[in-house]
This record gives structure tokens, C-alpha cells and sequence, in this order.
């Protein structure tokens, strides 16, 4: 086999022919084709392209089975009878001739070629989590590629054929080692170049540091609180949100740079008080509104709720005091059997006493009693005043028995002491109509008193849920208010016994916070639930929440980390007495010398590093200190960065794949390049 110039319509080619002749008949041959088969520009470029891909997609191998399977049709009846070894000079003749009209084109068919190899074999042996692992791995896919491709490609014997594929294996190999590094370089500097200024537009917006942002952008991302998370939990704060509140972690941020110290410490400490002091403000305006008012002693406040009564019922039961029984009538004669066969001397004995305290002029009750104690009769039966102070003596009376019955609750002598009088009370007020009237106008002072009492009570654990629900089930709306006033009255109380400590000596904060805790228990928010209604207590509750935020972010800075402050100053000491540049080279440490003043003037010396250092610490407690408006800002450009730096990523590791990828089919068309085989 040699190599002979043909020229064809105007151009040289060189022809691979067994001698002169064979060459001259094939060159004859392409000249007929050409003629008899004009092309255009375009569909020359199309079969260019066409065979460089099946060259590379064949490992070389396409111009002979090509010829094969020409010379196979070639036999059969009608064929054109052409045998293997011609039909194969023809097919390179061609390649070679439409390689050298579009080498470009012929160039970017092999490439594709060699893509769609690599696009099956190179995702399994390119996935390594390491730079070295797919450096190693393109390097073998790409070496084991351009080998087999340098094999099938060349047109000698197997010798030369096994020559070749060790040199266009190395190439391979080669090509296939540099394509991922060349990749890393590109990912990374596409992902700093685009985290660089993802990082700047966020600390722009947030108005700080970049480094100080980051830092909290890191520690938001850590417990998931940069996002709805945490901008649900800023909004939970209200208008005294600061965008500590965002997380757990950004409240132990906060605690690390407050104890770090530096500049901004004291204000940090300043705005979180001012914060604990503004919200102990809103929770004491939010506990008058949705429970009566400013607190009033129980007692207090009964009394002036009997003064407010006094003097309508002065009017109504004095006039119900003017009237006579007729104890002639049904009900006259129905109370007199009462009096006489039911009461106990001890009630009647009550009733007297009461009068004396009261100062009433009536006069005494006179009634004769047997060596049993039992009333037998009246000097003169009693008339409406003391009808009505033995009704109340029964009460007394009955009040004492409470308690001593099973469960705590009343016995049996006091429940028929209660169902005397009111049986007393309801014969006497259809015998006198104007008693009825005073007993419906006491009715009222007297039932908001007892639910302001029943009221001061709620917040105590042996008062239950059910035993609060069913006495509210009762109640007037008047009655509901005085109870909800009983609670805010018994809340007070409680705050106003917190006692000062001496590290932390802001009672307000510490009575806020005893008043919070109390509040804390899911019993006591559904009994003051059933005073005041489900609606207000959500309000009630939901600003409390807010309050808590507050003083929990006040209490994580708290003067309690010792260790941390320890250390921290201790580095700063250290920093500061370390030797400059001019002391170690008087110390006879020449080297150290040149070192520290490098670090000097770079900004790496320690005190310098220590001075950044803080300042760091001073903007990340600031920017986490910041007003509601401000903080929510911060916090949607740290969110937004986060999101554009995890899109960088993503862009990084499919530029480091596509550009990793190319070094495999690149190390056909390299090897054939370098080694002058099959262009």
C-alpha cells in the first residue's frame, strides 16, 4: 500500500492505493461521482459532518465497515461486483477529500461524536464526590477512548494500529486528566465571582458588614429559621420585633456578641431593656383592657361595690321594712310555721347579732325556748326586718358548714339551712311585694361581689377548669366583668410580691415576668378563657406571647456567661502584649521579625485581627438589635441571598460537569491532531 496524489475537479487529495494505477482508477472514479452528483455547500457540510461523528462514535472504524458492507452487497445478483480492498479506497478517498474541503466541519462531527460516548459512560465514571477521584477517572475514560479510537483509526497492521492507540491513549488520557481540574477552576470561580456579589447586594441592603451578615446568614440557615420560619417568628413579636427573635440561634448569636464586648455592648444591652420595659407596658395596657380596668384590691373593690349600692338600697328596704305581714293570710301563717317549728335557736341568735352590728333599731327578737334549746313560740312574731336578718342569720349559719362535707364541698345540716331561707325569702316576697323588690335591687351588688371573690380565685390550682366553667355558666354579663376584674385584681397582687434580686434589680422586668409564668399554664388560660370569652382571650394571650418574646430575649443576654467572657478577654490581653516587629528583631528572632511586620502590614497582626475581630461582633449585634421595619429588611436579603448563593451552586456543578464531560470526546480529535492520523 502506498500513498498517491489525485487531483479531482481542481483539487489534490492524497489516496491510499495498492500502486499507481489502482490510484489513477479511483481518482477517475470520484472525478464520474462529482460530475454526476453535483452538491451544494450545505449538504456537503451535512455528510462532512455526518462522517466525522461516525468516525469517533466507531472508534475509527467506520470507513471499513462501510467497505464491508458495500462488498457484501456487491455479491449479490446485480450488484456492482467491487471487492472489499477497493471498496474501502474509494470510502477513505471520499472521507479524505471531505475532510479537507470542511475540516471545521468535519472537526465538530467527531466532537459530537465523542459527546455521545461520553454522555453514556462518562456519568458513571466522572460522579466522585473528589477532585482526585474524577481526575483519575476522566483520565482512564479518556485514555481507554483515545486508545480505542487510535487503534481503529489507523490503517496499517496490528502492529501499527496498537502503536498508535498507545500514543492517542495518552493523549486521551492527558486531556481527560486536565478537563476536571480545568472544570473545578471554572465552577469555582463562577461561584465566587456570583456568591461575592450576592454577599455585597445583601449587606447593602441590610446596611452592615458583609462579613457580619454572613455570619448570621450562616447561623439562620443552621436551625432553618431563614425563611417562613423565622420571618413568621419576627412577625409573632410585633411592632418590637428585632431580628434576634428570628430563631434560637440568633438569640445565642446576640448572647455570644453582647459577651464578646466592644463598641456597641452597652447599646445593644440599652435597646433589649428598652425593648423588656416597652413591652411590660403594653402587657399591663393589654391586662386592664381585656379585664376590667386598673387593678382594685378584692376587698376593695367589694366594698365599693356595696358603697355604690348603698343608697338605693337604703330607699327600696326601707320601704319594704314599713310594711306589716299578715300573718292571717296563706303566706303570713306559712311563715310563722316556719319560724316556729324550723328555725334553730342558733339562727335567730344570729339574726340578733347581725342587727346589733347593723345598728338597726328594731327591736329584738323575743322567743321562748325549751330546756332542749328549741323554740317553742314569740312574744310577738317577728315583723319584716327580722323575717329578713333570719334569713341572713340561716345563711350565716350555713356559710359555716361549707367545706366540711364530702369532698370538701357542703354537709347536709348546711344545704337545709340554705333551702330554709330560701323558702323565708320567697313566702315573705309574695306576702310583701316591696321585699321583692329589695331583694331583686341587692341581687345584683351582691352577685358581682361574689364574682369578683369567685373571680380572685381562678388563678389558684384548686379551682379546676370544669368547677370555673360551670360557675360562668350562670353568670351575667355584669357578673362576668367583675369576675374577669377579680382576676386582674389577684394578678396584681402576685406581681406586687415578686422581690428584688440583686442581679437583676428591674422590677418592673421581674414582676412582668411572674405575671407572664402565671399566664403560661394551659388550665389558667381556659378558666380566664371561659370568663371573658374565647375572642378576648386571644387577644389577651396573644399579646402577652409578644411580651414573653421580649423578656426571653433579655433574659439570653444575661450577665451569666462568665467562661465566655473569661476567654475573651484573655485573648485580648494576649493580643496586645504580643511582640511587634521591632521587639522580635531586638529579641534576636530575625525571622519572626519579618513575619510579624508582613502581618502588620497585610492586617493579620493579632491585636489587629483581635480589633477586626470585635468590630465583627459589634455589627452582628447591632444588626440583630435592629427595629421591626429594619430587622425585617435584613432578614429578606439574607433570605434572598441564601437562595441566589444556593442557584450559584447549582450553575457551579453543571458548568464542573459539562466542562469536566468535554475532556472525553476532545481526546479524539486531540490525539488525531498531535498525532497527524485520520484528520
Amino acid at each position: 500500500m502506498g500513498v498517491f496524489d489525485v487531483e479531482v475537479n481542481g483539487k489534490v487529495y492524497e489516496v491510499e492505493a495498492p500502486d499507481a494505477q489502482a490510484a489513477a482508477a479511483a481518482g477517475e472514479k470520484l472525478k464520474v461521482q462529482y460530475t454526476s452528483q453535483p452538491e451544494t455547500g450545505l449538504m456537503e457540510r451535512i455528510r462532512t459532518g455526518a462522517q466525522g461523528f461516525a468516525d469517533t462514535a466507531s472508534f475509527g472504524l467506520s470507513d471499513e465497515a462501510a467497505a464491508l458492507v458495500g462488498s457484501v452487497g456487491g455479491m449479490l445478483p446485480g450488484g456492482h461486483g467491487k471487492g472489499y480492498d477497493e471498496l474501502l479506497t474509494e470510502v477513505r478517498a471520499q472521507q479524505e477529500a471531505d475532510a479537507a474541503a470542511n475540516p471545521g466541519t468535519h472537526l465538530a462531527g467527531q466532537i459530537s461524536g465523542g459527546l455521545g460516548q461520553a454522555a453514556a459512560a462518562g456519568p458513571a465514571f466522572l460522579a466522585s464526590p473528589t477532585l482526585g477521584g474524577r481526575v483519575l477517572a476522566s483520565a482512564g475514560l479518556g485514555g481507554a477512548q483515545g486508545a480505542g479510537y487510535g487503534f481503529g483509526s489507523d490503517e496499517g497492521g496490528v502492529v501499527n494500529r496498537g502503536q498508535n492507540a498507545l500514543v492517542q491513549g495518552g493523549i486521551g488520557a492527558t486531556i481527560g486528566a486536565v478537563a476536571p481540574l480545568v472544570a473545578q477552576g471554572a465552577s469555582s470561580a463562577y461561584r465566587g465571582v456570583k456568591d461575592f456579589m450576592a454577599k455585597q447586594a445583601a449587606a447593602k441592603t441590610a446596611g452592615a458588614n458583609p462579613a457580619a451578615v454572613q455570619r448570621i446568614q450562616e447561623i439562620l440557615s443552621a436551625d432553618d429559621t431563614l425563611g417562613a420560619t423565622g420571618r413568621a417568628n419576627i412577625q409573632r413579636a410585633g411592632p418590637n420585633a428585632m431580628l434576634a427573635d428570628a430563631g434560637p440561634n440568633a438569640r445565642q448569636a446576640l448572647d455570644a456578641a453582647v459577651q464578646f464586648g466592644g463598641r456597641g455592648t452597652a447599646g445593644t444591652r440599652a435597646a433589649i431593656d428598652e425593648r423588656a420595659a416597652r413591652a411590660a407596658q403594653d402587657m399591663t395596657a393589654s391586662l386592664d383592657l381585656r379585664l376590667g380596668g386598673p387593678p382594685v384590691g378584692v376587698e376593695t373593690a367589694r366594698a365599693g361595690i356595696r358603697e355604690e349600692a348603698k343608697p338605693i338600697l337604703d330607699t327600696v328596704y326601707k320601704e319594704a321594712y314599713s310594711k306589716p305581714i299578715d300573718y292571717a293570710s296563706q303566706q303570713g301563717q306559712a311563715i310563722e310555721s316556719m319560724i316556729k317549728n324550723r328555725v334553730p335557736k342558733s339562727a335567730i341568735d344570729e339574726a340578733n347579732t347581725l342587727m346589733r352590728l347593723n345598728g338597726d333599731t328594731s327591736k329584738q327578737i323575743m322567743a321562748h325556748v325549751d330546756d332542749a334549746g328549741n323554740v317553742t313560740g314569740f312574744e310577738t312574731l317577728p315583723d319584716v326586718r327580722q323575717v329578713d336578718y333570719i334569713t341572713r342569720g340561716l345563711n350565716s349559719v350555713a356559710e359555716a358548714e361549707k367545706g366540711k362535707g364530702g369532698l370538701g364541698g357542703q354537709t347536709t345540716m348546711g344545704s337545709a339551712y340554705q333551702n330554709l331561707s330560701r323558702q323565708l325569702r320567697t313566702t315573705l316576697r309574695e306576702a310583701v311585694p316591696e321585699y321583692g323588690t329589695a331583694l331583686d335591687t341587692a341581687a345584683d351588688p351582691i352577685s358581682r361581689s361574689q364574682a369578683l371573690k369567685f373571680g380572685s380565685n381562678i388563678l389558684r390550682g384548686n379551682l379546676t377548669r370544669d368547677e370555673v366553667s360551670r360557675e360562668v355558666a350562670g353568670m351575667s354579663q355584669a357578673e362576668r366583668i367583675a369576675a374577669a376584674q377579680g382576676i386582674r385584681a389577684q394578678i396584681d397582687e402576685q406581681m406586687s410580691n415578686v422581690q428584688r434580686a440583686l442581679t437583676d434589680p428591674d422590677m418592673g422586668a421581674r414582676e412582668a415576668v411572674k405575671g407572664l409564668k402565671t399566664f403560661s399554664s394551659r388550665a389558667v388560660r381556659e378558666k380566664v378563657a371561659h370568663v371573658i370569652g374565647e375572642d378576648e382571650a386571644a387577644q389577651l394571650f396573644g399579646d402577652l406571647d409578644r411580651a414573653a418574646m421580649s423578656f426571653d430575649l433579655r433574659a439570653a443576654i444575661a450577665d451569666n456567661s462568665k467562661t465566655f467572657t473569661r476567654g475573651a478577654l484573655d485573648e485580648g490581653i494576649d493580643a496586645s502584649m504580643a511582640p511587634n516587629a521591632l521587639q522580635q528583631l531586638i529579641g534576636g528572632k530575625p525571622i519572626k521579625a519579618g513575619q510579624r511586620l508582613a502581618e502588620t502590614i497585610t492586617g493579620q497582626a493579632p491585636a489587629q485581627l483581635n480589633a477586626q475581630k470585635q468590630e465583627i461582633y459589634a455589627q452582628i449585634a447591632d444588626l440583630l438589635t435592629r427595629p421591626a421595619g429594619q430587622a425585617t429588611q435584613a432578614f429578606n436579603a439574607m433570605t434572598d441571598s441564601a437562595a441566589q448563593q444556593a442557584l450559584n451552586q447549582v450553575r457551579a456543578d453543571q458548568i464542573r460537569r459539562i466542562v469536566g464531560a468535554s475532556g472525553v470526546p476532545l481526546s479524539y480529535p486531540g490525539g488525531a491532531l498531535l498525532t497527524g492520523k485520520r484528520q
